[in-house]
């Protein structure tokens, strides 16, 4: 598909491992490195091709070509079908941190309905040949000339980015508002894609110092003042002595670090309460977004004025679990299910018996929609289930009474002992039987 923009404009390019906007009149600069680096895995370069006239330009994207290289394996991901909405949808799981962002775009787009995956496993590269080829073929189109050439500007950084994804995104945020990132960030894949993209790491409006001296500095600022200011040369006291203005000031510099430090160290887990109560205003009713904290993207839910966070840790993969909510700051929080009820892990031994949670729950399985086949099937299950939960039990109970009757033994034969050793001695009994019964006591 074929994106119409004016002459000379910025193309973004991706020959080195740091991003570089180029353009034919100015030198390249690369995007600064943010210490909230999310990262791991490897990159897959796309590639543009244009076509220059004598009045436009016009810039076509192509998807990237899934490339091996040599000696590693391509990266793939378990898919998860859960419920939601009163539908079935394809979620992706992940192990590692490394591609969440595109993870939770590939989510997003997949809870909303705009991309089907397949229930079998998925490659890396599949997912971006996906994702890329929605945003070709759902564009947007704008009457004003300069918002369109902005957009197709926007879909050929989004179509060079999402290969790099592999390797994490670089965001520096701003600690105003739950929206706010640094204007350097490049943030094009989330617009066309029209995914917010919030976090929680936010300064209580009401302590007026803390936002007079944060402000609107992002966290790269404030990580360099601490820096700069902790191996700045320390004056003499000839030369303090002189200019008390430079003491009064290097005193407010000190304070001022001094909260910044303490700032920092008390909202470490990179949300507030203030942030919580800024998303849960932000944030609309059954509105998916994204939630960036502690160099992590998870999609994030506002389901009945509560906000939840979608669960694609692979360990859950097998368990009936789909949400996680979100309403403390210090990670104490509580797992629900697919139709977000609290979901408690029954104990082992609960599961046992006719009249146990697991073998209940068999009756209550609706067949009325199931082929033949998978009826079939489920009958054949639930009788192993049945069997396998019955088996169980009968071992339990077995071992039980094994124990009981190793008690009992143990009991009696202490009993013995104690009777014996009470039992008084006849006046006649020789030396000999006596030394016996006294052996019998030790």
């Amino acid at each position: 598909m074929a994106y119409v923009s004016l002459d000379k404009l910025p193309i973004y390019s991706d020959t080195s491992d740091n991003a570089e906007f180029t353009q034919s009149s100015s030198s390249s600069s690369s995007v600064p490195t943010s210490p909230l680096v999310n990262s791991g895995g490897n990159n897959n370069k796309p590639t543009t091709t244009t076509t220059t006239t004598t009045t436009t330009t016009t810039t076509t994207s192509t998807l990237p070509t899934e490339t091996k290289e040599p000696n590693r394996e391509p990266e793939i991901f378990q898919t998860k079908l859960i419920s939601f909405n009163k539908r079935n949808v394809v979620i992706i799981t992940q192990r590692q941190n490394g591609p969440c962002p595109l993870i939770a775009m590939a989510n997003v787009l997949s809870l909303r309905g705009d991309i089907n995956f397949p229930e079998t496993p998925i490659t890396y590269n599949s997912l971006v040949s996906r994702i890329g080829e929605f945003l070709l073929e759902h564009p947007q189109h704008f009457e004003n000339l300069e918002l369109q050439t902005e957009y197709e500007i926007k879909i050929n950084q989004s179509i060079n980015i999402l290969p790099t994804l592999v390797n994490g995104m670089d965001l520096n945020i701003r600690f105003t508002g739950v929206k706010d990132f640094d204007v350097g960030c490049d943030l094009s894949v989330f617009e066309t894609l029209n995914i917010p993209l919030v976090h929680g790491w936010l300064v209580d409006s009401q302590d007026i110092e803390l936002l007079s001296i944060i402000g609107d500095k992002t966290y790269n600022k404030l990580m360099e003042r601490l820096y700069m200011n902790s191996n700045s040369p320390k004056l003499s006291s000839a030369q303090n002595n002189n200019k008390n203005n430079s003491l009064l000031s290097s005193g407010e510099d000190l304070f001022q670090d001094y909260k910044i430090k303490q700032f920092l160290q008390d909202s470490s887990t990179q949300l507030t309460y203030h942030g919580l109560f800024e998303l849960n205003a932000k944030v609309k009713e059954q509105e998916l977004v994204i939630f960036f904290r502690n160099n992590h993207f998870n999609v994030m839910l506002k389901h009945q004025s509560e906000l939840y966070l979608l669960v694609t840790d692979e360990g859950y993969l097998n368990e009936p679990v789909g949400w996680e909510k979100l309403s403390q700051i210090d990670g104490d929080t509580e797992y629900y299910s697919q139709e977000f009820k609290l979901f408690r892990k029954e104990d082992l031994y609960s599961n046992f018996g006719p009249n146990s949670p697991t073998m209940a729950s068999l009756d209550k399985v609706d067949t009325s929609q199931m082929s033949d086949e998978k009826y079939a099937q489920f009958l054949q299950n639930q009788q192993n289930q049945k069997s396998q939960t019955e088996d169980d039990y009968q071992v339990a109970m077995r071992l039980y009474q094994q124990d009981v009757s190793e008690q009992q033994k143990k009991q009696s034969h202490s009993k013995k002992k104690s009777h014996k050793a009470q039992s008084p001695k006849s006046n006649g009994q020789s030396t000999k039987d006596k030394d016996k019964s006294d052996c019998i006591i030790q």
